[in-house]
C-alpha cells in the first residue's frame, strides 16, 4: 500500500508502531522466530531495522507534503523556538 492511500490518523499509528519496533530491536527485544543462528541475528535484527527507518521516512514525508510549513524546516527550528520562548 502507497503512504498517500493512507488516513492521516494510519500514517500517525504507522509512526508510532515503527518507532516502538525500531526502539525494541535497538533494546534487543525482537528476534526473529526464524534465526535459529545466534549469527544471523545481527544481521536480520539490521535489515528490519532499516525497513522500519524506510517506512518511517516515507511516512513522515507523507504527512510533510500533505501540510508543508516552513516551520517543519530544520533550519527553522531554532527561530520557531525563540520565537515561541518570546511570545509566551
Amino acid at each position: 500500500m502507497q503512504c498517500s492511500d493512507l488516513t492521516d490518523e494510519d500514517l500517525w499509528r504507522a509512526i508510532a508502531e515503527n518507532t516502538n519496533a525500531m526502539s525494541a530491536l535497538l533494546n534487543g527485544g525482537v528476534d526473529s522466530a526464524n534465526d535459529s543462528d545466534s549469527r544471523t541475528k545481527p544481521r536480520s535484527r539490521l535489515l528490519t531495522l532499516d525497513k522500519c527507518h524506510r517506512e518511517y521516512r516515507d511516512f513522515a514525508a507523507e504527512l510533510l507534503r500533505r501540510y508543508p510549513t516552513s516551520a517543519a524546516s530544520p533550519a527553522n527550528w531554532d527561530d520557531a523556538h525563540k520565537r515561541r520562548a518570546l511570545a509566551g
